[in-house]
């Protein structure tokens, strides 16, 4: 009987202690977003205010719009992490668990940056302003 008691207690702390993943919030985040700047392979694209083009955050759910209507819709989460090949950490945000690509983000005031790992010669950004109202009412 000791026995069961000590693998149960022993489960329950293990089950506790990986429980216990760090949550960042994403609340500097929520709102929505205007595509205006895209660089990349392809150079630099400029886009008008008013183009339909861009994201809303809320909470951990995104939406994105392209041309006005509705595009990709999921769950999105913020994690510390390391530039491939330098000794720079950033914000890393990861769109519906997808970890094979890293892609990150930079907010300096209504500027929002979603951008591939600097070391990635040819790797693209994609700038966004904030708007004043979303592009679909939030939940």
């Amino acid at each position: 009987m000791k026995n069961i008691l000590l693998v149960l207690s022993a489960l329950t702390l293990a089950a506790g202690a990986a429980g216990c993943k760090k949550n960042y919030t994403n609340s500097a985040l929520d709102g929505s977003w205007e595509r205006r700047v895209t660089y990349g392979f392809t150079g630099r694209i400029e886009y008008p205010e008013g183009n339909g083009n861009g994201m809303d955050f809320q909470g951990n759910r995104y939406s994105s719009f392209v041309n006005g209507a509705a595009g990709n819709t999921g769950t999105f989460r913020l994690a510390p992490d390391w530039f491939y090949q330098s000794n720079e950490k950033g914000w890393r945000i990861v769109f519906d668990g997808e970890l094979t690509s890293k892609q990150f983000y930079e907010l300096k005031g209504d500027t929002l940056s979603i951008f591939d790992d600097r070391s990635v010669s040819d790797g693209g950004m994609t700038q966004y302003v904030r708007r004043q109202s979303f592009f679909l009412q939030p939940e």
